[in-house]
């Protein structure tokens, strides 16, 4: 209980992508995986209706962020540029093993730079709104 009250907390944090984790924390407490909306109506009856009984309060009203969680009424939050550079860290953690500090950074310095230079110019977009346009203004 204390654990879902923690991942409730955090859903009012304002920010989509906290919103995002904590329904799928919401769901995984409650013994679900969090699937989008149009997944979750697409489970067979008895387990829609079994996920859908567990947003219920005692007093018979609905609890909107356990809905979220179960319902899947969180969508997924987009990545910005500036997030797919931290995306890409974890996802290139290999490239930097076996460097030392310095190296690290003078690996990373590069990155970040033509990131913030892109983010200066076209500002901190979701990657799927980048245009041709941005990249010519660039």
């Amino acid at each position: 209980m204390l654990e879902a009250w923690e991942a409730k907390l955090h859903a009012d944090e304002g920010d989509a992508e906290a919103r995002f984790e904590a329904a799928k924390d919401l769901a995984a407490i409650r013994g679900y995986r969090y699937l989008p909306a149009a997944d979750v109506a697409k489970l067979p009856r008895p387990e829609l209706f079994e996920r859908l009984s567990k947003v219920k309060r005692k007093d018979g009203s609905i609890d909107k962020m356990e809905a979220t969680a179960l319902a899947g009424g969180a969508p997924m939050p987009p990545i910005t540029l500036s997030r797919a550079l931290d995306v890409y860290w974890t996802l290139a953690h290999e490239k930097t093993l076996g460097k030392s500090g310095d190296q690290v950074r003078r690996w990373r310095n590069p990155r970040i730079k033509a990131i913030q230079n892109l983010v200066q110019v076209i500002g901190n977009k979701p990657i799927s709104e980048i245009s041709a346009d941005d990249m010519l203004d660039f």
